[in-house]
């Protein structure tokens, strides 16, 4: 239970710090990191909340097998974490939450026509969401802006 409590604190401080770093974007810039965070945020109180209750009064010591079952799962948030912010940085958010999306869903082994579903889905929603709703400019990606798209 403690490293789940200090996994979920280092989220709540990168999310601090993305919002505390927007502080320097324009207006209409600022609107996105505060919108993640505010749903991260969010979700590590529910994710906090279920940890709490699910706790035992004498929780036994960490176990090496306790301990490489929170790191597999963990881990894989991380990776895939790090996997959106690179296709993010490479084909910009559109594109690059398209490709996250239809990556996991693959992963997970949906069939293509639910991945495929899902992924246009929410690169619809980011789309519509935040660069026609929110009237912010996204950004291109370097693969993109390399290409002349």
């Amino acid at each position: 239970m403690k490293a789940e409590i200090l996994f979920l604190c280092v989220l709540a401080a990168l999310g601090s710090v993305a919002v505390f770093a927007a502080s320097s974007f324009s207006p209409a810039g600022r609107r996105f990191p505060w919108l993640v965070t505010f749903i991260l945020l969010g979700l590590v109180l529910l994710q906090a909340i279920r940890t709490a209750r699910r706790a035992t009064p004498q929780e036994p010591r960490l176990s090496r097998e306790s301990l490489r079952e929170f790191l597999r799962s963990h881990g894989a948030i991380f990776s895939w974490s790090a996997a959106g912010f690179f296709l993010v940085y490479l084909f910009g958010f559109i594109v690059g939450v398209f490709l996250l999306i239809l990556g996991y869903q693959v992963q997970q082994r949906q069939k293509w026509p639910a991945a495929l579903a899902y992924a246009a889905g929410m690169g619809l929603a980011t789309y519509f969401g935040f660069q026609v709703g929110l009237q912010m400019h996204l950004y291109q990606g370097l693969v993109t802006k390399l290409l002349g798209f």
